[in-house]
């Protein structure tokens, strides 16, 4: 401050002077940096579209898939309530018998908790008295594809008391 007074001098000046002329480098320069006018501008029109379509198609496609996971929930809903209110013991097996889920009448009959009946086979809901040799072949032919029915003796695994069911055993695809 208050130094080189000649040089702030010629500086004021040449100021002075490109303020005087409208189209001098000074307004065409705060025209291009400050001004409103009609300069190019960073992104071109077409990626500008772009961007807004695409941004309206996930848009789109994120309100869809709400949608669709809400009425997937409440069929899904609907179906466990009929699956839950079905008069029959159901038990979803693999082919080794690890069990995949159960039914509410199934968890009722055999007096266990869904939790626990999902870390048994069904082999641990099958009295000892049953003729197990003739399994082998009953498989072969559900797996096959044909329905098969019998009678069984059936094993609590809480109190091992036992008692007689028929038995229906079909081949279905589920989860894979």
């Amino acid at each position: 401050k208050g130094k080189n007074l000649d040089i702030l001098g010629s500086i004021d000046h040449h100021l002075s002077l490109l303020r005087e002329d409208k189209n001098s480098v000074y307004y065409t320069s705060l025209e291009k940096w400050f001004g409103q006018g009609n300069h190019p501008t960073l992104l071109p029109q077409w990626i500008k579209s772009t961007f807004l379509i695409g941004g309206a198609l996930l848009i789109i496609i994120f309100i869809f898939s709400l949608i669709l996971k809400k009425r997937i929930s409440t069929q899904t809903r609907d179906l466990q309530i009929i699956f839950d209110s079905s008069p029959a013991a159901i038990f979803i097996h693999d082919i080794d018998g690890t069990i995949i889920d159960l039914n509410q009448t199934m968890l009722e009959m055999f007096k266990v908790t869904k939790k626990e009946a999902l870390t048994l086979s069904i082999a641990d809901f099958s009295s000892p008295d049953n003729p197990l040799d003739t399994l082998p072949a009953l498989w072969e032919r559900v797996c096959t594809g044909t329905p098969q029915q019998l009678e069984w003796i059936s094993r609590r695994p809480g109190d091992n008391s036992t008692f007689p069911v028929q038995v229906n055993l079909e081949k279905i695809i589920y989860d894979n």
